[in-house]
């Protein structure tokens, strides 16, 4: 009864979200409010922890959902004023045939974009949008195009994570990931179709993706073995988006209104790369320049203002209003933002606030009682497919997976599940380096289902309130590349 309790958040969410159709924020308040009743009146929390737990969610969410908020604010001003539309055009020119456009938005740009440490969802969902898609497929699409490789992303974040976590050297860790990730980039572009029509089921179609889904794979793994997983996933979005490009790059010409149009998206990927790339600002940015906060004894919460995306975005915002609204109030584009996105962030936020509730089940940190292990739903969640025995390899990565979904965040999902497959490998007698890259692979693909990104991605194109019929498509990919996943690493 206590496990079927501890998977009771998946399958709620699950069914509301398949099943119901509801929209992110019923997702969230429904889920948030089940998740704190059974961790105060089932799991032992005490209801402080419950509440400062939430809270510690809410503040750790904070960076995204001004990310958010930054990403509609500008988009709704490229978007109203027609300079996305233009700029997909412009971008799109040199690539002949709709399935080869399509790819190079939905694979090449957000791969290149995660890559260099730059969120996806802003740039590329509306840039979807302005290519022709309905919102539906463009929010869809513009997680999909990354969550292949998202191991590989952010400059090697992730991997730097997952070895602080194990303690197993990044670079081991990274090769393994790199060689789960050329299979998970070819199920990811497989499922475009899903999204993108009907006529992409065709034989020749399949193959088609199934290469273009190869390509990126095969360059991030070169790349993290010739150069370093820092550059994965940057090098797989690059490498596609030359090949598409480089053919027909004589069309795209820098006229004066292409350079105006993109000018705030240039300076806001700059500005982001700058902060990042270069040591002393990074020093900077990342280790003086921050806010620390402690809400619970022995857990730290750290803002980086100037790292971060949302200042770039909200520099860009203004910039691109001056251009292309000069004379109107900037106010009033602050209001409309605000009321256009307001469900969003209030979604996000909730999400972030179950995540945590979910990491502190069975905790009493004020008392200093240690944790107790049997009344920790993610323990109980993984210990709980430990019964598969010999196929245990095959659900690791939808383990990762569900820690996404539950999260939002692919890193969360590895601080909640990957410690707890060294000692389930030591039992089974697996090899706990793949379990844990398993794990993070599946936790990456687990970014098309979350409500968490599904709200983020909606948000940017029109498709607030449809995040159900969303989920409804992603919640199965998911499960389904996962499990792929799981038999491919068991033939390794």
């Amino acid at each position: 009864m206590l496990t079927l309790l501890a998977w009771s958040p998946v399958l709620l969410l699950a069914v509301l979200a398949v099943f119901f159709r509801r929209t992110a924020l019923q997702l969230a308040m429904a889920g948030t409010a089940w998740t704190a009743i059974i961790a105060a009146l089932v799991f032992n929390t005490p209801v402080k922890i419950v509440f400062l737990a939430a809270l510690d969610g809410f503040l750790v969410t904070l960076p995204l959902l001004l990310v958010v908020y930054g990403g509609i604010l500008l988009a709704s001003v490229l978007i109203g004023s027609g300079a996305l539309t233009r700029l997909a055009d412009w971008f799109t020119g040199a690539v002949r045939g709709e399935w080869n456009r399509l790819s190079l938005l939905t694979l090449g740009m957000s791969n290149s974009l995660e890559g260099a440490g730059i969120i996806a969802e802003p740039v590329a969902a509306p840039m979807l949008r302005a290519s022709g898609l309905d919102p539906l497929p463009s929010a869809a699409l513009s997680i999909i195009g990354y969550s292949g490789l998202m191991t590989l992303g952010l400059g090697g974040v992730i991997i730097t994570v997952l070895a602080a976590v194990t303690g197993y050297p990044p670079d081991l860790l990274a090769r393994k990931v790199a060689v789960l990730s050329v299979p998970s980039s070819v199920l990811m572009a497989l499922s475009i179709p899903f999204f993108a029509g009907p006529s992409g089921f065709r034989p020749g179609r399949l193959a088609y993706l199934a290469v273009v889904g190869l390509i990126p794979g095969l360059a991030a793994w070169a790349a993290v073995v010739v150069i370093g997983h820092q550059v994965g996933e940057l090098a797989g979005g690059v490498i596609l988006t030359l090949i598409f490009v480089l053919p027909g790059i004589r069309r795209m010409k820098v006229t004066a209104s292409v350079f105006r149009d993109a000018l705030p998206l240039a300076v806001m990927g700059m500005g982001i790369v700058v902060v990042n790339a270069l040591p002393v600002l990074k020093e900077l940015v990342r280790e003086r320049w921050v806010l620390v906060l402690s809400l619970i004894p022995g857990r730290t919460i750290t803002f980086r203002p100037f790292s971060d995306a949302y200042l770039y975005l909200f520099l860009a915002f203004i910039l691109a209003h001056w251009i292309h609204y000069r004379g109107e109030s900037l106010a009033g584009a602050l209001f409309r933002g605000s009321r256009q996105g307001w469900r969003t962030i209030l979604s996000m936020a909730l999400f972030g606030s179950m995540g945590q509730i979910l990491s502190f089940t069975g905790a009493d940190v004020l008392s200093g009682r240690a944790m107790e292990q049997a009344g920790n739903i993610p323990r109980i969640v993984a210990e709980s497919l430990v019964v598969a025995g010999p196929i245990y390899p095959v659900l690791v990565p939808f383990l990762g997976w569900v820690g996404t979904f539950l999260t939002g965040y692919g890193v969360a999902s590895i601080m909640l599940f990957a410690t707890l497959q060294i000692g389930i490998a030591g039992k089974l007698g697996y090899s706990p380096e793949w379990l844990v890259c398993g794990l993070a692979v599946g936790a990456s693909v687990g970014g098309i289902s979350s409500p968490f990104k599904v709200a983020f991605a909606a948000s940017m194109c029109g498709a607030v309130g449809r995040e159900g019929e969303i989920m409804r498509k992603t919640i199965p990919i998911g499960i389904a590349a996962c499990l792929i996943l799981g038999l491919v690493m068991v033939l390794l």
